[in-house]
């Protein structure tokens, strides 16, 4: 009787066997295309993202000095209107 474990020859492959390296083969392709498509989506999406938070904290930037420019503002317009009330009033006594 022959015994398949014994046997240590030449395998040659099927049509089968080549239709489904071929195939194989094939598919590595396209999900290697797949996969460099994504990546370069990737990086343009961050590229992209990277430009508005750029913008972003530019604006939050500009909007922070001007808060300060105008509470500046503020308080030396207080101190101005506060030193005016007490000069008139001190010049009335």
């Amino acid at each position: 009787m022959y015994d398949y474990e014994d046997y240590e020859g030449y395998y040659e492959p099927s049509a089968a066997d080549e239709l489904l390296t071929e195939f194989k083969d094939k598919l590595k392709d396209i999900l290697h295309e797949s996969i460099k498509n994504e990546v370069q989506q990737t990086r343009e999406e961050n590229i992209k993202l990277k430009k508005q938070n750029e913008e972003y904290q530019q604006r939050e930037n500009d909007i922070s000095t001007k808060e300060r420019n105008l509470k500046y503002k503020e308080e030396n317009l207080k101190r101005e209107v506060e030193n005016e009330f007490y000069q008139k009033n001190v010049e009335m006594f």
